[in-house]
């Protein structure tokens, strides 16, 4: 089964899954959180996702479906929590895995589940206060790291320059001179109301895989230390931690 042999994708409350809204906001990943509310996703009442049917979501937004990062992603999804049941991966009890990374944006991984003061935080590194551009989601992610929310780790924040990085590439807009954006319709999208941004088509075929990713990473992780190293200034927007 590929992609396109998916029935095509209905936004749906929480209550029209199987999970409680206080399991649903077990969730932390937003990718996961998108997949389930768009219907791609269908947890039991446990929280159990085949990992087939990942593999199909994953495929449908634009993972290269032998990929090497997508068989990686879901294997280690598979081991992450401490009780495991073949091909299968639970959604809701990955807090504490090592899928749990410091260093995270706090929008989703706090203890209400969601943020709005934390998402409004994110949105305030836009420059024009419209949209957020590469180097405006870097300089988020280096001031998660500075002020974490649960925990600092240099690994975690490696892993949000890979998230980051990854999201964008399968969901922001181009503007004319073909640079990647969220405007803020589409973070509210993403992290608030967990679906796809209204413009957002799925690709023809998978485009993502092990060398795009290495590739978004690490440009990702220079734009991030070219931020530290000559831009400390753009702190004093965001002087303290709190």
């Amino acid at each position: 089964m590929d992609s396109h042999s998916i029935s095509e994708p209905q936004y749906r409350e929480i209550k029209d899954t199987q999970l409680t809204v206080e399991q649903f906001n077990k969730i932390l990943c937003p990718n996961l959180r998108i997949g389930v509310r768009m219907g791609l996703l269908n947890p039991d009442k446990y929280g159990w996702v085949s990992s087939a049917e990942m593999k199909n979501f994953l495929n449908y937004i634009g993972a290269k479906k032998k990929s090497q990062v997508l068989k990686q992603l879901v294997s280690v999804s598979e081991g992450a929590t401490e009780f495991k049941r073949k091909d299968h991966i639970n959604i809701i009890e990955l807090k504490g895995t090592r899928l749990d990374h410091g260093s995270s944006s706090g929008i989703l991984n706090n203890t209400h589940g969601f943020s709005e003061e934390r998402l409004d935080h994110l949105k305030s590194f836009s420059d024009d206060g419209k949209c957020l551009h590469k180097k405006e989601m870097a300089a988020a992610a280096n001031d998660f790291h500075r002020c974490p929310v649960n925990f600092k780790s240099n690994l975690g924040t490696n892993i949000q320059s890979l998230e980051i990085s990854t999201v964008m590439e399968i969901y922001a807009q181009r503007d004319a001179q073909g640079r990647r954006f969220f405007s803020m319709d589409d973070i509210d999208c993403i992290w608030k109301h967990n679906r796809f941004p209204e413009y957002w088509q799925r690709p023809k075929k998978g485009f993502y895989g092990t060398l795009s990713a290495l590739f978004k990473f690490f440009y990702m992780f220079s734009v991030r230390w070219r931020l530290k190293l000559f831009h400390r200034h753009e702190h004093k927007k965001h002087p303290a931690c709190h």
